[in-house]
């Protein structure tokens, strides 16, 4: 098997996305444009992947971390400048071919690779091609053929005269070459084109002047795996594709989708069968959701775990963890480092963050807990608050099993709360209430009996 090394063009800034964010750290369904080749290529006996980057290399730098070898070309002068620069790692490796892919394709697949790559290596020439056939071509070089089918050229759209914008086989940036070749004739391309640049696809024609054959692969069935992102409506397009794709396969995995139309799941997202997803509900990362749970509507969830028969609607969870047969919502947020253990109900408008949430307790109507441990059997009323920050530092609160917080309760940490304990409603506890006792951190009410009528009285004498 011939050694074979990965190319991924990543220099490009994307001038049609109009951004300062480079086109592939665009996200599609929540995930980097360059994400989907680099996985792709890792799904390949590659002995090496290189990534060619431009200017602006630290985000990327900072999202693909160690997996592949990074080249810069600054300024960018074109893809066949952009391919010059791994030259140095050829010369000793003449033998091996390199697969170059786009970084902006996203539904190119490990399968059509293998069978691109079978085919080159079959045809015994020392550069192939991968292209397809588009209804709308716009954006894309064009293939140009002789009276034999064979290559001609490959011209880019902006350099296409009226009657070559009718052609509707185009260049999916997909090519495989052999080192050797691309020692030779990547040092002759020249820029005389209307844009300055040095065109890789100009490497063809040079290559053919020494009569080397090109063998072209066109994958004519299902055009869309071969689509670039050039534009934002390019990425709305591809985004609609991959949801589609994606909903389709839990559809057929048992999971009941009321509304595709309204319900959005990233790729990562994993969803056991008997789950049902009501409309207007946003699965997102690495979230997992277990069986029977029933999600949404208004549903916001991210990088959380959802276990056996919850139930959660109109609420937002991110970076948390529900055990079996929870109960969230209306309108409650749980953030990051929430523990909610088997059987919790978190009810209207509460917000939870870095806290655990015992078995069968409950967390209702406008109640903040930061930093909290909560026992079994817990009843937190009505408004109740934990003061977890001094400004400085947060502090922890531990509430032991079978405590009552009356409603309107503020609690100021450091706190602990022994078991059983009741804290009467209105109170303002920041001293520690041992098990089973009664804390009561209020005023004595008073009544001044007659003071509303002596109040009307004293204003109408001053009028």
């Amino acid at each position: 098997m011939t050694k074979l090394i990965g190319v991924i063009m990543a220099a490009g800034w994307g001038k049609r996305m109009k951004s300062k964010t480079p086109k592939v750290l665009h996200t599609l369904m929540g995930k980097p444009l360059i994400e989907f080749p680099l996985g792709t290529l890792k799904q390949l006996n590659i002995d090496s992947i290189f990534v060619i980057l431009g200017s602006l290399t630290e985000p990327l730098k900072e999202r693909l971390g160690e997996r592949c070898t990074y080249i810069i070309q600054d300024p960018p002068l074109g893809t066949g400048d952009a391919l010059k620069k791994i030259l140095p790692y050829l010369k000793n490796n003449q033998e091996t071919d390199v697969l170059v892919v786009p970084g902006d394709a996203p539904f190119i697949n490990t399968r059509l690779l293998e069978e691109f790559g079978y085919s080159h290596q079959n045809s015994g020439c020392q550069a192939s091609i991968l292209t397809t056939i588009m209804e709308n071509p716009y954006g894309y070089g064009r293939i140009i053929r002789d009276e034999n089918s064979s290559l001609v050229r490959i011209i880019e759209e902006s350099d296409l005269t009226s009657s070559q914008r009718n052609i509707q086989e185009v260049n999916a940036s997909v090519y495989i070459f052999q080192a050797s070749a691309l020692l030779k004739y990547l040092p002759q391309l020249e820029n005389q084109n209307q844009q300055g640049e040095y065109y890789l696809t100009d490497i063809f024609e040079k290559m053919k002047l020494d009569n080397l054959g090109i063998f072209v692969f066109c994958q004519e069935k299902n055009p869309e795996m071969l689509m670039g992102i050039n534009s934002r409506k390019d990425l709305v397009k591809a985004n609609r594709l991959l949801k589609e794709k994606i909903i389709e396969g839990f559809l057929e995995s048992g999971v009941t989708i009321i509304d595709p139309e309204s319900t959005y799941i990233e790729e990562n997202v994993s969803i056991e069968q008997d789950v049902i997803i009501y409309p207007f509900s946003f699965l997102m990362g690495n979230t997992v959701i277990k069986s029977d749970a029933i999600i949404g509507p208004g549903a916001l969830i991210k990088n959380s775990v959802i276990g056996n028969g919850c139930k959660i609607y109109y609420s937002e969870i991110e970076e948390a963890t529900l055990e079996q047969g929870v109960k969230v919502g209306p309108f409650s947020h749980l953030r990051s480092g929430t523990y909610v253990k088997r059987g919790a109900k978190i009810g209207n408008y509460a917000e939870l963050k870095n806290s655990v949430i015992g078995e069968n307790t409950k967390v209702s109507h406008v109640s903040y807990l930061g930093d909290s441990t909560v026992g079994e059997g817990v009843n937190i009323g009505a408004g109740t608050i934990v003061c977890n920050y001094d400004g400085e530092k947060k502090h922890p609160t531990v509430i032991e099993d079978e405590v009552f917080v009356g409603s309107n309760s503020t609690l100021i940490a450091p706190l602990r709360i022994g078991k059983g304990a009741y804290i009467a409603g209105g109170s303002v506890i920041n001293i520690d209430v041992p098990p089973e006792a009664l804390a009561l951190g209020r005023e004595r009410q008073v009544i001044k009996e007659g003071w509303v009528k002596k109040r009307k009285e004293r204003r109408k004498n001053r009028g």
